[in-house]
């Protein structure tokens, strides 16, 4: 019971400084604000017009399948994008967060360049993780480029899972196959990298690979520093 209450005040300890922190919680904020309010402007327009012309004319498709599929390409943006820039910044103000924040911030001494690195990191990653853009839309090689990136094969899981239900509606309401898979391809659902189409579980394995990388890398960090002490 002493143990829970330990790691209950250690969160609270952790949340309260990640609240006080106004710079840092703006910051890790940026990018899901950013994509909120190009959302709201243009991009839901966007979208619903893309998919709509992926459907064949003789089609009648109900809106509201539509407005979902626009939906949940918003939520599995913000969620892939907030994951990563949240933890990321939280960690340099709490004592500990993502392995992948512990390992770049290993090799930073002050908090400035926590700051920079932070700021970068959360306005570059909509762009990296295809959340202001799909990555299909994007040259050849800069898309494989980004499919080396193991952050990228996270946010197409959301996708896959926040999509699909709509998808299958679309399926069960007559929409010919081709169609639906050219939604997923044009939208990151499908992911390829260098022609070779990525399949879900292979998604997985590669975001569990990265973590465990990361954890090897981590430990070997703090163990080395801690032995130069």
């Amino acid at each position: 019971m002493s143990e829970c209450r330990k790691f209950i005040s250690l969160v609270s300890r952790n949340t309260k400084c990640y609240f006080k922190d106004k710079f840092t919680f703006f910051i890790s904020l940026f990018t899901p604000l950013i994509l909120l309010l190009l959302f709201a402007t243009f991009l839901r327009n966007v979208y619903i017009e893309s998919f709509t012309m992926a459907f064949p004319e003789s089609f009648s498709v109900d809106n509201r399948i539509i407005e979902g599929i626009a939906g949940a390409w918003l939520m599995s943006s913000i969620i892939g994008v907030s994951s990563v820039t949240v933890a990321f910044c939280s960690n340099t103000i709490i004592s500990f967060g993502t392995l992948f924040a512990g390992v770049v911030e290993s090799f930073i001494s002050n908090q400035g360049g926590l700051s920079a690195v932070s700021s970068l990191v959360s306005s570059m990653y909509g762009f990296i993780c295809g959340a202001y853009m799909p990555l299909a839309q994007f040259s050849e090689g800069l898309r494989n480029a980004l499919c080396m990136l193991p952050g990228t094969y996270g946010v197409s899981i959301l996708r896959n899972h926040y999509m699909n239900g709509y998808l299958d509606a679309l399926s069960d309401a007559g929409i010919p196959s081709q169609a639906i898979d050219g939604i997923m391809k044009s939208f990151d659902a499908k992911i390829y990298l260098f022609g070779t189409e990525i399949p879900l579980g292979a998604m997985y394995g590669i975001l569990m690979g990265a973590c465990a990388l990361l954890l090897v890398a981590y430990i070997a960090i703090v163990i080395i520093k801690n032995k130069r002490k």
